[in-house]
């Protein structure tokens, strides 16, 4: 076995051992905590000395999906796990500002890809022709099926003035076909406001579509611009 896979092993069984025991100190004691989980660290013992494939072992996806399933056996739905990549994918939304394609994606589960719930106002999407319910099949040649939800739309976002390439499909068109798209800085607002006129009443609609970091001050500007309304909603 070479140092770095016994490293990450090692380091998976710590991980592992450190998360057991914070969970459940008070009702177990060590002994009993290993001898409960010591099937874990046997497989993967067993995997790192037996498994005919060992070079293409990720251990830090299987420790990802042991602290995953960990969380879940709480059965507390406000106990999660986040990976890295999520991890980022949660502070890019907190502040609404990253290097990207600027669109709404969901997964298309029958298709194993993302669909394109809408692009942004003015973003790069919109200037190339993406489209509503546009299936976007690969990014710079690796399938999203590959890669999973949170891999795939990593993959979209990078540094304003680089390039992606996308396969994407369409409903009318009978073949796949790609387009090149480059990313910009996006900035997503949390707040939107507008003044409507009703029987000659001024009133101002501020709505709130979620929750971020610039949220308040958006709120704040939002108000402040609508001062002199005589109703608000």
């Amino acid at each position: 076995m070479t140092k770095k896979k016994a490293f990450r092993i090692t380091a998976s069984i710590a991980v592992l051992i450190a998360v057991f025991f914070l969970g459940a100190f008070t009702t177990m004691t060590d002994d009993e905590m290993f001898e409960k989980f010591s099937p874990v660290f046997q497989i993967l013992t067993y995997i790192d000395r037996n498994y005919y494939d060992i070079e293409k072992v990720d251990y830090d996806a299987i420790l990802d999906e042991t602290l995953t399933g960990t969380m879940r056996g709480l059965d507390d739905p406000f106990a999660w796990y986040f990976d890295p990549v999520q991890t980022k994918e949660i502070e890019l939304d907190i502040t609404s500002k990253y290097g990207g394609i600027g669109s709404t994606v969901q997964y298309n589960i029958e298709f194993d890809c993302l669909e394109v719930v809408a692009p942004m106002a003015g973003s790069p999407s919109e200037k190339v022709g993406l489209k509503s319910r546009d299936l976007i099949l690969t990014i710079d040649g690796t399938p999203v099926s590959e890669v999973s939800y949170y891999g795939a739309v990593n993959m979209l976002r990078g540094d304003p003035g680089t390039d992606v390439v996308l396969e994407v499909y369409r409903e009318s068109v009978s073949e796949p076909f790609f387009v090149e798209i480059t990313r910009a800085f996006i900035e997503i607002r949390s707040v939107k406001s507008e003044l409507l006129t009703v029987e000659d009443l001024e009133i101002s609609y501020i709505q709130i579509t979620g929750f971020n970091a610039p949220t308040y001050d958006e709120f704040q500007d939002a108000l402040n611009l609508s001062r002199n309304s005589e109703a608000y909603i």
